[in-house]
């Protein structure tokens, strides 16, 4: 059974980590055992997360900080959480280096593209046998099932083979 680190979310009101129960029963449905992480910056203390975990959901919330893809704030940025971007840059780093898993979620996936600098290849429409410009127009339950499956599937090390970057998003 594979443990899949979950990144979490931040809650600037209370300064506190917390989490979406969905994010933790798909990593179950799917075989997996979930851990949420704690929020850290700490080096060492990440390559020990890193270790434990098989694998990682990079989850929603908090808008990418645009000075990681050399953007200025831009008048609608809600919020961003520095620390969450740190940890996820060296978690993602580390997952490529030694050819972890990465879901990315909502801002998950756009943490991901930022921080490969848009060289990312996008495989839900393939996958899922979506054309690309139809995936939004699936209903969200339909959306969430065949979500549901494809992250089943993007537990297993055959699917993508390597580096398996997954990425998935309701935002339109």
């Amino acid at each position: 059974m594979s443990i899949i680190g979950v990144t979490p979310i931040w809650d600037d009101d209370k300064e506190s980590i917390w989490m979406l129960p969905g994010y933790l029963e798909g990593i179950r449905n799917a075989g997996g055992t979930p851990i949420i992480l704690p929020l850290t910056t700490e080096n060492n203390e990440i390559r020990r997360i890193f270790d434990i975990c098989d694998g990682f959901l990079f989850t929603g919330g908090h808008d990418v900080n645009p000075k990681l893809y050399n953007e200025q704030p831009f008048p609608n940025l809600i919020s961003t959480c520095e620390k969450r971007d740190t940890m996820e840059m060296a978690l993602l780093r580390l997952a490529i280096q030694y050819n972890k898993s990465v879901l990315g979620i909502c801002r998950g996936i756009q943490f991901i593209n930022a921080a490969l600098d848009d060289d990312v290849l996008l495989l839900l429409s393939e996958k899922l046998g979506i054309e690309k410009d139809n995936l939004f127009a699936l209903d969200s339950d339909e959306l969430r099932e065949k979500q549901d499956a494809l992250f089943a599937e993007a537990c297993t090390p055959s699917m993508f083979g390597g580096n398996k970057m997954v990425l998935i998003s309701n935002a339109g």
